[in-house]
């Protein structure tokens, strides 16, 4: 990079992504056709006037339930992923000897693209099913998506990763960690939360959330368009990992 395109570069805002994976997958892509998503080039899309995507983080856990498919296709999903410059933030990037393609991002190839995994929880409680009465059954839970999230946005506010944070999630529990970004590091924070299929309702359950970022102001929809536009193609370049039929 020439040193006038490096001054430029420094002098953007900096700008982290921040995804609740599953939140996101629920709330807008499970009924559409956009799950096949370029999420890098997506959230260049999404970044505010003069900004600058500084990196992206994807929480997520592995698929549980009893559909074998489903865990499938997010497998094939997080390959795509690792294939275009995202790595598992449980392994150092240094304890890995990658070659990177040519085609990724420098983003990419600096390890500024992470999935960061939480876990599925099992547990048997009884509950009354149709025909059958009290019935002993099994509930999966989502662990530590949430807290990891958290934990690494208010980590990168105090190590001065960026200047402003978007979160993708629309969950109560993030209200904590976006008040202490605001009010303790001074940063700013802009939501774009999944499912506002029905903007007035949306905004009473996430009402809460939208005050802790500062107020509407900071919130963003999420668009159509966008999402249209950042597909992958349907076999990632270079390798043989194909979109899955059902998507």
């Amino acid at each position: 990079m020439r040193a006038g395109n490096r001054a430029l570069a420094s002098a953007l805002i900096r700008v982290v992504v921040y995804i609740d994976a599953l939140n996101f997958y629920y709330g807008v892509l499970r009924d559409s056709s956009w799950k096949w998503l370029d999420l890098e080039k997506w959230c260049a899309t999404i970044l505010p006037p003069g900004g600058r995507l500084a990196g992206v983080h994807y929480c997520t856990s592995l698929v549980g339930g009893r559909d074998p498919t489903a865990a499938q296709r997010q497998t094939v999903y997080l390959k795509a992923l690792q294939a275009r410059g995202f790595w598992d933030a449980r392994f150092p990037l240094e304890s890995r000897k990658l070659k990177f393609p040519d085609s990724l991002s420098d983003l990419a190839k600096s390890g500024k693209l992470q999935i960061h995994f939480g876990r599925h929880k099992t547990a048997p409680v009884y509950a009354r099913v149709p025909g059958l009465g009290r019935q002993k059954v099994k509930i999966v839970s989502e662990k530590e998506t949430d807290v990891n999230l958290a934990a690494r946005m208010v980590a990168d506010a105090a190590l001065d990763r960026f200047d402003i944070a978007i979160l993708v999630a629309g969950d109560s529990d993030f209200i904590g960690a976006c008040r202490m970004v605001r009010e303790e590091f001074g940063r700013e924070i802009h939501l774009h939360p999944p499912g506002w299929s029905n903007p007035s309702a949306e905004r009473r359950r996430v009402a809460r959330l939208v005050e802790s970022v500062g107020g509407d102001k900071n919130v963003r929809p999420i668009l159509p368009k966008m999402l249209d536009e950042c597909q992958f193609p349907a076999t990632i370049p270079g390798t043989k990992i194909h979109r899955p039929p059902e998507w």
